[in-house]
């Protein structure tokens, strides 16, 4: 039986329906939240059609934002696959990997790169000062904390600021006022930061982290000064990064 042809209104809602599919990918990546997106009427119509087009990140409203990200959160304690990656152990590399792979550690990665086809591509929300603003955000910590050089530093910790202060920008969501407010504390979380990163050597020539306390100090900067809450704590203790939530 021959395909059914659809009318040009049909056309358009489906052209539409998968720009939102992508968007709302790429909420889940960036904002940590799981939309509940319209479904596809019995009867296309022009409204239908719009409906699909304002459904942007811009314009949706704080409370419903606060739900999805609590619905990410369920699905994340729940271990659900479309959001909890487990994270593989660490294993520290050897000569033999510098030997046979001369790029190994360079950033680049090409495997995530196949499994996130058109990442590089312009953002299908529409939404492009969130994308400069989140670039700025990505530059202030390149100038300030990237930037800082200290012995025996452990490994992973750096990587693990930098997701600590983009989950607490994306949450924040205003990322030009946000991004004052890291300017205005960029002393104290450059202190806390080389404290993190800091380790010491003991006499098996193992690195231990000097400053235990600092990596939640820095949390607890990021969060504007508020003393994480205990499912927060626990979850940068054990998982290594926090929810933030600004709309109390």
């Amino acid at each position: 039986m021959a395909k059914k042809k659809l009318t040009p209104r049909q056309q358009e809602w489906e052209t539409e329906y998968k720009k939102l599919q992508r968007r709302v990918r790429d909420w889940k990546r960036k904002f940590h939240a799981i939309p509940d997106i319209p479904q596809k009427p019995k009867r296309i119509t022009k409204q239908a059609i719009e409906n699909l087009k304002h459904f942007k990140w811009r314009n949706i409203s704080e409370e419903k934002k606060k739900q999805w990200r609590k619905e990410y959160e369920i699905q994340y304690e729940n271990r659900e696959p479309s959001v909890y990656t487990p994270k593989p152990p660490y294993t520290p590399p050897t000569e033999e990997d510098y030997f046979n792979n001369p790029d190994y550690g360079d950033d680049y990665d090409s495997e995530w790169e196949e499994q996130h086809p058109g990442w590089d591509e312009p953002d299908e929300d529409g939404y492009t000062e969130v994308v400069v603003s989140r670039d700025e955000i990505e530059a202030w910590f390149d100038r300030t904390i990237d930037s800082i050089v200290v012995e025996h530093e452990l490994d992973g910790v750096r990587e693990q600021l930098r997701s600590l202060v983009m989950e607490a920008a994306d949450a924040y969501g205003d990322y030009n006022t946000y991004l004052s407010y890291l300017e205005s504390q960029a002393g104290t979380l450059t202190e806390l930061a080389t404290k993190a990163m800091f380790g010491y050597i003991d006499r098996n020539l193992k690195v231990h982290q000097h400053d235990e306390s600092a990596l939640p100090q820095f949390a607890t900067v990021l969060n504007l000064g508020r003393p994480l809450d205990q499912s927060q704590s626990e979850r940068l203790e054990f998982e290594g990064w926090v929810s933030f939530d600004f709309n109390d």
